[in-house]
């Protein structure tokens, strides 16, 4: 059996603080409709980048395994504590789970939906990002089961494992924004990026970064990552809207007074 975990910490939780918790998760969830709903109507895959979509799924994955270690440890306090402390004590997981889903869902309609054959060569390449998520599950879910039968009788263990996957996944939430900020300043526009998903998702990210941080035996591991990513969506936020935005009524600013002035000599 695992080592005794102090289950105090998670006694008494604010009511208040799980209803935002709640109204969080529902957040997730509905901030990735724009990108889901935007991807089926236009069919296309065009302004994501494959690179992108293959890091942030890796990171998604990774951090919810990091999530379902540290639950694993928490999980025994169940037995303690009444059904609502339990279940507020693994909302984190749900949240982070239910993102993860949403992301990985983004691949999946990109997949089913692409039908430009313009979009080919991009549709070939997020084939091979699905394969390549699908083959990193199967990894992951062979090293979590191998991880519970090495660290029953220590939650020493499990907990070092999921620092490694609480950095791997941090270290890929860099990463991964790098190829898209690429994208998105070669083709100077947001293509097929969702502005309104990221204009919730980018505050979303630092108000779940405090929730998870303000959570009762909270890990590093688990939020930093979230942080990271919320700091770098921010960027991209800001890069999108000025090309969509500012730069586009530049530069039909410009042609107006080129023309303007063409019509006066």
């Amino acid at each position: 059996m695992l080592e005794h975990v102090n289950c105090s910490i998670y006694e008494n939780p604010l009511k208040s603080t799980f209803i935002v918790s709640v109204i969080i998760s529902i957040g997730i969830v509905l901030s990735y409709v724009p990108q889901h709903i935007k991807i089926v109507q236009t069919k296309s895959s065009t302004g994501l980048s494959p690179v992108f979509l293959l890091l942030s799924s890796l990171s998604g994955i990774a951090a919810t395994s990091n999530l379902i270690l540290l639950s694993f440890i928490s999980i025994p306090c169940c037995l303690e504590i009444t059904k609502f402390e339990c279940i507020n004590s693994q909302i984190s997981l749900i949240q982070v789970g239910l993102q993860t889903f949403s992301t990985l869902l983004v691949v999946f309609l990109c997949v089913i939906f692409t039908r430009n054959p313009l979009d080919y060569e991009e549709y070939l390449e997020v084939i091979k990002v699905w394969k390549q998520i699908l083959w990193f599950t199967g990894f992951i879910i062979i090293s979590l089961i191998i991880s519970f039968i090495y660290g029953i009788k220590s939650s020493n263990f499990i907990l070092k494992y999921a620092q490694i996957l609480g950095i791997f996944s941090t270290i890929v939430a860099i990463i991964q924004y790098l190829p898209q900020l690429k994208t998105t300043i070669h083709l100077k526009k947001a293509g097929s990026l969702s502005i309104p998903m990221m204009c919730i998702q980018t505050p979303g990210g630092f108000i779940w970064t405090a929730t998870l941080i303000l959570k009762p035996g909270s890990n590093w591991s688990s939020w930093f990552p979230y942080l990271t990513g919320a700091v770098l969506q921010g960027t991209l936020l800001v890069l999108c809207t000025y090309y969509e935005y500012i730069a586009e009524k530049d530069e039909v600013l410009l042609v107006q007074e080129d023309q303007y002035y063409t019509f006066e000599e």
